[in-house]
């Protein structure tokens, strides 16, 4: 955060802030991924947080049992740092899925260099 002051000839003071952020764009990086409510019942919470600002960036989210199949996915492109998206515990056909432990895979590809990385966490189902 930089201060700035100011006066004009009239000896009238203005004064702001100025706020921003200094990051190593060389590699794509998830600085928050959090999965909640963990256990779930009925939803389940995804926010994601990367280290490029208004940069557009492919995300994937994937939901694989413990066999490792690949029940629920869900991409899209967006410039935004940080956001949340939620999945209502269904699989690709809409029919909810079996309580027991799932993880859930958030793959992030940058559209400007095809920088990649991923992260995975668990979740446990309930319903």
């Amino acid at each position: 955060k930089l201060g700035v002051q100011a006066k004009d000839v009239n000896n009238n003071l203005s004064e702001n802030n100025i706020e921003f952020f200094v990051v190593d764009n060389s590699q794509l990086e998830i600085l928050n991924f959090v999965v909640y409510p963990n256990p779930a019942v009925s939803f389940s919470n995804f926010r994601l947080e990367q280290n490029r600002r208004n940069k557009e960036t492919e995300v994937i989210y994937q939901i694989i049992n413990t066999q490792g199949k690949l029940i629920h996915e869900h991409s899209f492109v967006t410039s935004e740092q940080k956001r949340e998206d939620n999945w209502d515990l269904t699989n690709q056909n809409g029919t909810k899925v079996a309580p027991g432990l799932y993880f859930i895979r958030v793959f992030l590809r940058s559209v400007e260099d095809q920088a990649k990385t991923q992260e995975i966490k668990k979740l446990i189902i309930i319903n």
